[in-house]
């Protein structure tokens, strides 16, 4: 979806009226934010530096979509629908929306260059930043998570890569 807010409204509407939403998002890339960060999994510093280059250059933010549910939140408070867990909402919820925006920065105090190593020591403080237990993988069925954010188009949380340990 072009626009970062999953919004099939604001798309429309700057198709059709060929001006953008008020609320239209297309500066934040959830696609390479995800990407960054596998870089630091597979430990490809001269990758690292391209794609933080590219995202510089081009002006980019990285966000990545992190529901309020995790085990360890600090944000379940603002969960708006409380009648239904986290899977519930995954598996019959095409707005769901109940997270924040984590940024990605590549920038240290603002203005310092972020190296690969900065980078990787400031994605290990987020690993834990979300960690849920699935009844769906208690029952074998993983799988299924993928086929709702699929379906729904929701954006994958980020326990779907920061539990890889590639050493």
């Amino acid at each position: 979806m072009p626009d970062a807010n999953n919004s099939y409204e604001n798309v429309i509407k700057f198709t059709i009226e060929n001006e953008k939403p008020v609320y239209y998002s297309d500066s934040t890339s959830p696609l390479l934010a995800v990407l960054i960060e596998f870089i630091v999994i597979l430990d490809l510093k001269n990758e690292y530096n391209e794609v933080r280059e590219f995202v510089i250059e081009n002006k980019l933010d990285l966000g990545l979509f992190v529901p309020h549910h995790g085990v360890c939140s600090k944000s379940k408070e603002l969960i708006e629908n409380k009648d239904d867990d986290l899977e519930e909402q995954l598996f019959s919820n095409p707005y769901f929306s109940d997270g924040y925006q984590r940024d990605i920065r590549l920038y240290k105090n603002l203005y310092d260059d972020m190296t690969f190593d900065d980078f990787r020591s400031e994605y290990e403080k987020r690993i834990d930043e979300f960690k849920y237990v699935y009844r769906t993988d208690k029952a074998g069925y993983p799988f299924l998570r993928n086929l709702a954010h699929i379906y729904f188009q929701i954006p994958y949380f980020p326990d779907k890569w920061r539990t890889l340990n590639v050493k």
